[in-house]
């Protein structure tokens, strides 16, 4: 959600505007040598509404009609939800309850995010209508005062965990613990509007050059975070400097500006003054054009594509301006559109994001002969090694020439009886392509149809977008393959094989919460899942196999299977997989799948072995070969059976 380059620093803009407002509001006021009744008040804030309100109600109207076209139906529950809050000038709120930070991988496909800040415009107009109701009789001295404590006690608030952060590496004892706050709160952002408002106290004459330097300062420190290439690194510097550089820029930028000749003629250059006119309406379309390029290009958009949005957002933005945005709307127009979109949203958010809207889909599966060509082009590509065939470990979906694929017609390779449409679809990590073999071997032997389709399933991958940011784009992926499977209904089930230990981790309660989602996603596709328990691992082989491949670099004889060769009993694999089985026992538990465990197969005393007629079933530490996929499933297959309902 950073972004990249110049656009990483694009949520500033937020604390930017803020100032402005508050500028722009203590201006007014302090224009009006009079009192301002409750009247006054609420025609004050009827204007505010008036020009806020119908073009945020256009947007939302038409981006809930694209999201039923575009979105998976999870995207447009959340979409209106966002919408019905921001509907009720709450969805700063909402957010907040939802999601504890502007920056989450969650985040980036929710074209209507920026609609908080609205919300939190429309709060801080309310609170200060209230405001100068309550203060406009006391002195001066005691209004500047009550502000000043005001705007302190909003500062330390936003900045206590960070301050609390340093203080504990300072070595100073911080007494209680102290909360982070919220990105989407309006308390601790009512500093920023008055930084604004402290403008219009500020001297304007302080010498002939010191406003010249002060504004080019200002502007210089609005530019800084940009410059430095986004937020420092230190848990309290991050929160500081970009926000404090940016405010205190646009303080001195908009007070000294005006006696800075160069500075205010830059400021009103004619294409400066032209965006200026169309922002509002710019800063309303920019988001859902983003989100949608996101899909569209199945993850992170490329250059050109951010160069795309633009320009699009740049077009739309204008068409709203002229066609939404300068038109004065009547009191009932926009009470009608008020209900038209409350009720709309209301009702996406009590169904499944309408999900009966999505359009049909055009894709087919392949035939048993598209299978065999895709392996063979994967072969000629090295995506299969041939000396280990049907063992696809990053097969085409997460291939490095696939990261922003135009459409989703991944070559699928058919398991079982190929002559027959798919009823059964084998997705997850390289441990499902390693029990493809014995899969397909099973099938075959049961005449049963199935596919397998597209490594890496996103929610047990999402967490781990920091370490390895291309997993970042297999949120788009699900999606899609979300869709896809919704509109192929012979297919009646889903199994699911990951490294289960591998994907919990230290992030179990986290990785526990996305794969229950994931799961009453695909049975709210009408689809049944059955998970493949951990397959055995024998982490005490790994440094033998990390040497052997050492050797071979070497050009020294490797060990022979024997050497190499290892066991996995019952204790061990539970010890091994102690966090991950009891949470898919859970959800077994909880109706949103059928488990089946390797565990299972074993007889009393058995044990999981590397080895069979003298040769090796691993590949390595926790990967098997077809020798091992093909009895492991065969010893699965009546359970399989059972889930999938074959007699």
């Amino acid at each position: 959600m950073y972004g990249r380059g110049i656009w990483a620093c694009g949520y500033l803009g937020v604390d930017i505007f803020l100032v402005i407002t508050g500028f722009l509001l203590f201006r007014k006021r302090a224009a009006q040598n009079k009192a301002t009744t409750w009247r006054d008040s609420v025609a004050f804030l009827g204007r505010r509404v008036q020009r806020i309100v119908p073009s945020m109600l256009v947007l939302i109207l038409l981006t809930m009609i694209a999201g039923m076209v575009m979105l998976w139906w999870s995207d447009m529950l959340m979409l209106s939800k966002q919408g019905y809050a921001a509907c009720l000038a709450r969805a700063n709120l909402m957010l907040r309850r939802e999601f504890s930070n502007y920056f989450a991988g969650d985040s980036a496909y929710m074209p209507l995010l920026h609609l908080w800040y609205l919300s939190v415009i429309l709060q801080v107009y309310l609170l200060f209508s209230l405001g100068d109701q309550a203060l406009q009789k006391l002195p001066k001295r005691v209004i500047l005062c009550v502000l000043a404590a005001i705007g302190s006690a909003s500062l330390l608030y936003r900045y206590a965990e960070p301050i609390a952060e340093y203080a504990a590496t300072l070595g100073l004892s911080v007494t209680g613990e102290v909360q982070p706050v919220s990105y989407y709160q309006m308390t601790p952002r009512l500093w920023e509007v008055l930084a604004g408002g402290l403008i219009c106290i500020l001297p304007s004459k302080i010498g002939k050059r010191l406003p010249q330097v002060a504004a080019v300062g200002g502007l210089a420190l609005m530019c800084l975070p940009i410059l430095i290439g986004g937020l420092p690194p230190s848990e309290f510097s991050k929160h500081l400097p970009g926000t404090l550089c940016v405010v205190v820029g646009t303080v001195l930028t908009l007070c000294y500006a005006p006696e800075c000749r160069f500075i205010y003629a830059l400021l009103r250059a004619k294409i400066l003054l032209w965006l200026g006119k169309i922002s509002f309406s710019l800063y309303l379309v920019h988001m859902p054009v983003i989100v949608l390029m996101r899909l569209w290009a199945f993850g992170q958009p490329s250059v050109l594509q951010e160069l795309m949005a633009l320009l699009i957002s740049l077009v739309l933005s204008i068409a709203f301006w002229k066609y939404v945005e300068k038109r004065q709307f009547n009191w009932w127009v926009i009470l009608a559109l008020w209900v038209a979109t409350l009720f709309l949203c209301r009702e996406g958010r009590r169904t499944s994001g309408f999900r009966d809207y999505l359009p049909s889909s055009s894709w087919e599966l392949p035939t048993y002969s598209d299978w065999k060509m895709s392996k063979d082009t994967a072969l000629e590509n090295g995506l299969l090694r041939d000396d280990f065939p049907l063992f696809p470990l990053v097969f085409k979906l997460m291939n490095q020439d696939e990261r922003t694929p135009k459409n989703f017609r991944t070559p699928l390779m058919v398991m079982g009886n190929g002559e027959n449409e798919a009823t059964c679809v084998l997705m997850g990590d390289s441990h499902a392509a390693a029990l493809f073999a014995g899969m397909d071997a099973g099938f075959k032997q049961e005449n049963i149809p199935g596919v397998y389709l597209a490594s890496y399933i996103y929610p047990l991958h999402g967490w781990e977008e920091d370490k390895k940011p291309d997993w970042g784009k297999a949120s788009a992926r699900e999606r899609a393959l979300m869709s896809w499977l919704s509109h192929h209904p012979k297919i009646t089930h889903v199994v699911i094989a990951q490294r289960w230990r591998a994907r919990f981790g230290d992030s179990a309660d986290r990785v526990e919460h996305a794969l229950r989602i994931f799961l009453c996603e695909l049975r709210d596709c009408g689809k049944k899942v059955i998970l493949i328990g951990p397959t055995p691992e024998f982490p005490q082989q790994a440094a033998l196999l990390h040497f052997d491949k050492i050797f071979a670099l070497q050009g020294r004889d490797a060990r022979s299977a024997e050497q190499v060769a290892a066991v996995c009993n019952a204790e061990e694999y539970n010890e091994l997989n102690k966090t991950c089985l009891p949470i898919l026992r859970k959800m077994q538990h909880e109706g949103l799948c059928t488990l089946i465990e390797p565990l299972q197969t074993l007889e009393p005393g058995e044990v999981f072995h590397t080895m069979r007629e003298g040769k090796l079933l691993m590949v390595d530490s926790d990967h098997m070969n077809p020798g091992a996929s093909v009895p492991l499933v065969r010893k699965m297959l009546p359970k399989i059976k059972e889930a999938l309902s074959i007699p």
